[in-house]
């Protein structure tokens, strides 16, 4: 698949070389300032990051790269503003109020205008990369004197009004062309819900050359996305030996290391920015029943929990953002489900196991309910630790997820709770395969509440009688 880098767009407007200032506003996970310090090497570039969640994850993804992050939220003012951070664990945040699904956490963070940052500096922005959830226009206008000068800007586009004064596209496109930019590409990342805008200054004469910077040629082979893709290479990467590695997950190396594979990991959001800059090498086959080398359960429980149901109720932060951005259905178990799902199958498992990262499980009381018996959190900072414990299941009711495909690559009966979207890879490599296999049944949902808990727990237990194991 050949897609097309923006940036790459924008320099073949602008010159590289008159690009000395960058800045990045909503890194997130740092993997597109990581990207923009690679291409602009000559350049200095500032990731600006304001939601805590995302912070850690973002200096350690950057903290070899001559990249500054900025813990800031970026306006058109300077003031101390209610950040909405959202009822699941999605890691997009905005400073205006969602219009429908409720936010039920809000954190107070400082916000600066970029004029306010930059005169003291003394630096003057030559390209402004602004990821910025649901409001981009008010970073843009808290440059100003210093936008006339602004050489190229990329603005992501929500056609669908989530928040509450959130500015349209065609509000956007006013803006930028009273002062002076004129649009140069309208991509729809995803028809009728998101995509971005380029845009340069006007009064830039066109580059006529290609890009100074080299695209990569590393011929080793590669693998991308999520924990549970990683999972499907393992095969093929302990035959090579050496990768490279672009996902999301910040366990990436470590989770290859494991297997004695030596991976550079280059993080990257495969969901919500561009392919190809992954494309040189060829890509690894996928196994979908690879033989796992699985160390032994990092928790011993108690004598006579032979029957044991594992539960993941929540899907990574990376992907309830990329959910919340086209409003689909979040990978997210609501209380109901829960107390309705744990209620069902009381006297069917004698433990359950609730699975989640180290970062998650302080959110894991919100969804229980405290008057039922406390199950065990499997959240271990090691994640093969963690994955060693899907093995002691007898059973799993997992949302789309990485444990999902663990245990169906052990053969253990999954029922897997998908959201009701048309996502052809989705179904192509996580469910299909171990549909066919008799593994794994599907449950499609808006919403995770009692009536889907009481049809995983019926598909469960005729799942139970029929599935292979082994």
């Amino acid at each position: 698949m050949d897609v097309q880098h923006p940036l790459d767009a924008l320099l073949r407007e602008i010159s590289p070389e008159t690009i000395r200032c960058v800045l990045d506003l909503g890194s997130g996970s740092g993997s597109t300032a990581l990207h923009l310090s690679r291409a602009l090497p000559d350049a200095r570039v500032f990731a600006f990051e304001c939601d805590s969640r995302a912070i850690e994850g973002c200096r350690a993804a950057l903290r070899d790269t001559p990249v500054t992050v900025v813990p800031l939220a970026v306006g058109d003012a300077n003031a101390t503003l209610p950040l909405y951070l959202g009822s699941t664990n999605a890691v997009a945040a905005s400073l205006l109020a969602p219009s429908a699904s409720p936010h039920t956490r809000i954190a107070l963070v400082p916000c600066t205008r970029l004029d306010s940052w930059c005169k003291p500096h003394e630096f003057s922005p030559d390209l402004v990369w602004c990821d910025v959830e649901a409001d981009p226009l008010s970073p843009l206008r808290g440059l100003g004197s210093l936008l006339s000068s602004v050489l190229g800007i990329y603005l992501p586009v929500l056609y669908r009004s989530l928040y509450l004064g959130q500015p349209s596209f065609g509000d956007i496109e006013s803006f930028l062309r009273e002062n002076g930019f004129r649009r140069l590409d309208h991509v729809q990342s995803l028809p009728g819900h998101w995509g971005y805008a380029l845009y340069v200054n006007a009064r830039v004469p066109r580059c006529t050359r290609r890009p100074s910077y080299d695209p990569i040629t590393d011929s080793r082979p590669f693998a991308r996305g999520g924990l549970g893709d990683l999972l499907q290479y393992v095969t093929a990467a302990r035959r090579a030996g050496s990768i490279r590695a672009y996902s999301h997950y910040n366990g990436t190396r470590a989770f290859f290391a494991h297997l004695g594979v030596e991976a550079e990991h280059i993080p990257f959001q495969a969901n919500t920015t561009f392919l190809s800059w992954a494309e040189a090498g060829t890509e690894l086959p996928r196994d979908y029943f690879p033989s796992l080398p699985v160390p032994p359960p990092a928790m011993q429980l108690s004598k006579g929990k032979r029957k044991i149901l594992g539960v993941h109720p929540m899907g990574s932060g990376y992907s309830n953002t990329f959910a919340q951005r086209f409003a689909a259905p979040a990978k997210w178990m609501s209380p109901s489900f829960l107390k309705t799902l744990l209620g069902e199958l009381h006297d069917s498992f004698d433990h359950v196991l609730i699975f989640c990262s180290p970062s998650e499980s302080h959110l894991i009381p919100e969804i229980l309910d405290p008057s039922a018996p406390s199950p065990t959190i499997v959240a271990m900072p090691d994640v093969w630790g963690s994955l060693s414990m899907v093995q002691t299941c007898s059973a799993v009711v997992a949302v789309d997820s990485s444990i999902k495909t663990m245990a169906s690559m052990l053969r253990i009966p999954t029922i897997t709770l998908v959201g009701d979207y048309e996502e052809p890879f989705r179904d192509r490599h996580f469910l299909r395969p171990y549909v066919r296999a008799g593994v794994m049944r599907t449950i499609p949902y808006q919403e995770l509440r009692a009536p889907e808990a009481r049809a995983a727990s019926q598909e469960l237990a005729s799942l139970l009688a029929t599935a292979p194991r082994g």
